[in-house]
C-alpha cells in the first residue's frame, strides 16, 4: 500500500512554530535597532546645542564669561551677564518636544593667569547628558 504525500497536522504545526519564533526574533532587533536611534539622534541633538553656546560664547569674546569661578545651572536659571553670558539656547530649549537644559560652568585654566575653560553640559530626559569643553 502507498503512503499519501503530503504534510502531517504535526509536522505544519512545527513549521510554523519555527517561523513565528524567526519573525519575534527579526523583530527583536527593529525595536532595538530603532531605540539605539533614538538615543544617538538625542545624543546628536545635545552635542550640537553645546556646540552652539560654545560657538555664541566666543562671538562674545573671551571678556564675556566672568574671571572667577561660575556656574550657571538651566535647571534653577540665572539671569544673563550684562555681557550677554551665557548666551543662547542657555537656560532651555525645545526641539522636537524635547526640553534640553544647558548648564555652563567658567573656571580660569590651571597654570595660566589669563585663560579660562568654558564646560557645557546640555541634559534631556532623565538620563541623556553631552558634554563639551573649551578653552577661551
Amino acid at each position: 500500500m502507498k503512503r499519501p504525500s503530503g504534510l502531517s497536522v504535526a509536522e505544519i504545526i512545527v513549521a510554523m512554530t519555527l517561523i513565528a519564533v524567526a519573525v519575534l526574533a527579526v523583530i527583536g532587533l527593529f525595536t532595538g535597532a530603532f531605540k539605539a536611534l533614538n538615543r544617538s539622534d538625542l545624543m546628536t541633538e545635545g552635542t550640537e546645542i553645546a556646540r552652539e553656546v560654545i560657538e555664541q560664547t566666543k562671538l562674545l569674546g573671551r571678556d564675556a564669561p566672568p574671571p572667577n569661578d561660575t556656574t550657571y545651572d538651566g535647571f534653577v536659571p540665572t539671569p544673563s551677564e550684562p555681557t550677554g553670558f551665557p548666551p543662547e539656547p542657555y537656560p532651555q530649549v525645545v526641539r522636537d518636544g524635547i526640553t534640553y537644559t544647558v548648564s555652563v560652568t567658567v573656571e580660569p585654566a590651571p597654570g595660566t593667569t589669563n585663560a579660562k575653560v568654558l564646560t557645557v553640559v546640555v541634559r534631556w530626559k532623565e538620563t541623556g547628558r553631552a558634554e563639551l569643553q573649551t578653552y577661551l
